[in-house]
């Protein structure tokens, strides 16, 4: 059997040209899911519905790779999930088939590109907060003791009074305790 799965992710969008191109393909209405909702969340109703219809042999099709699942991880474990219950994949958008040798070359190489760019762009991020950091850019919530409650608390730390204790008598998480140590060990001012 064939099956359709089209997506928008918010209210405001529609869905009729996905399921123009689902159409189009020959899948017949009763058997397209339907659904507004996020991608960046697995768990979906429609998607969901849509995992437990489909059976082996079948083909799962959607009109675009981001349809499935934002994030490579996610489309992978589908990918993965899909290959394990012997269900095929095709994605019209990208013109990729898993019924074919070069359908699923092309999903590996997809899969490659997209983990590709997740890695160069966390890469980017992390030599930003360096650079930032390097000229003295400080980065999370602001710290939110008064001058004279910062001295208090290096005071009663030095004393090696335990963290719950402290965080118990300023009102404070311990979380909070440990990161003013933190701070004050590497001899910061953490304001």
């Amino acid at each position: 059997m064939i099956v359709g799965y089209a997506r928008v992710s918010t209210k405001d969008q529609n869905l009729d040209r996905q399921i123009d191109a689902l159409r189009n393909n020959g899948i017949d209405d009763r058997n397209i899911f339907k659904e507004k909702h996020t991608g960046t969340i697995r768990k979906r109703p429609a998607f969901e519905e849509m995992m437990a219809f489909i059976q082996q042999g079948d083909i799962l099709v959607v009109e675009s790779i981001s349809r499935i699942g934002r994030s490579v991880r996610d489309l992978l474990n589908i990918m993965n999930e899909l290959n394990e219950r012997k269900v095929q994949l095709k994605i019209l958008s990208e013109n990729i088939d898993t019924t074919t040798i070069t359908g699923q070359f092309m999903y590996g190489v997809f899969a490659l590109i997209y983990d590709y760019d997740h890695k160069i762009k966390l890469e980017n991020i992390c030599e930003g907060f360096a650079a930032g950091k390097a000229r003295g850019k400080k980065y999370g919530a602001p710290f939110k003791l008064k001058p004279y409650e910062m001295e208090q608390l290096k005071s009663r730390l030095k004393s090696n009074v335990a963290p719950k204790v402290l965080a118990k008598e300023l009102n404070m998480t311990v979380q909070s305790i440990y990161n003013y140590r933190r701070r004050f060990s590497e001899n910061q001012n953490p304001s």
